[in-house]
């Protein structure tokens, strides 16, 4: 049987099919709970039932492109309002370019019709082969922060880099690097490895060999 050629997750057309499809909810959820590093009391936080997929072509309109990118808004047990924006790209957009993106999160109204008087909490997260910081950790979180007091202000607004480049060859044995080796994949045996270790990374990698074989995709 010949080999699949594989299209790696962080390929922008297939990342929107992957994570920005509801019908796809589980491999959002399970990424987003590695990346945010959520714990079981967090996990109590989300209302992942109120997830909805955002119109990336009408909310914003984003100097460095609209492909590669998912918009989700969720609400909290509090009834409070929670966006999400991931990016896939190869190479990243300036990071003050990404700061006034995500600070644009917070006041977006939450229908067409509501007024912007509503704060809501957004986190936008980076997907890149390139570097953002000089930094050797391949995840990085970035929250308003006082280095003084050693305390971070608010949790209103909070970045997220995953630079694949700075993947370390050896496991950490966090579900954060599996998800990373799972975006980086390139070939079928790849995707093999990465099954056994976490049954939704494993869905994922069966709907991503599915998504290869899509010839539209290939277009």
């Amino acid at each position: 049987m010949d080999k699949i050629n594989i299209i790696p997750a962080k390929n922008d057309v297939i990342f929107r099919n992957l994570f920005g499809d509801e019908r796809n909810k589980e491999f959002l959820v399970g990424f987003l709970e590695s990346i945010l590093g959520l714990t079981d009391d967090d996990l109590q936080y989300f209302d992942y039932d109120t997830i909805e997929y955002q119109d990336t072509e009408q909310m914003l309109d984003h100097d460095f492109g609209n492909e590669g990118l998912v918009i989700i808004r969720l609400r909290t047990t509090y009834n409070k309002l929670l966006r999400i924006e991931l990016h896939s790209m190869i190479t990243p957009p300036p990071i003050d370019r990404i700061v006034y993106y995500t600070s644009r999160l917070i006041t977006l109204p939450a229908s067409a019709g509501e007024e912007h008087k509503r704060v809501n909490r957004a986190i936008c997260i980076i997907i890149t082969d390139g570097t953002l910081i000089n930094s050797t950790n391949y995840h990085n979180r970035f929250t308003l922060f006082s280095n003084e007091a050693k305390e971070e202000l608010t949790g209103l607004m909070e970045i997220h880099s995953l630079e694949l480049s700075k993947l370390p060859l050896k496991s950490d044995r966090s579900k954060l690097y599996d998800w990373a080796k799972f975006f980086s994949a390139a070939s079928e045996d790849e995707l093999k490895t990465l099954t056994k270790k976490n049954p939704t990374i494993g869905r994922a990698c069966k709907k991503l060999i599915e998504l290869s074989c899509d010839e539209k995709l290939r277009i």
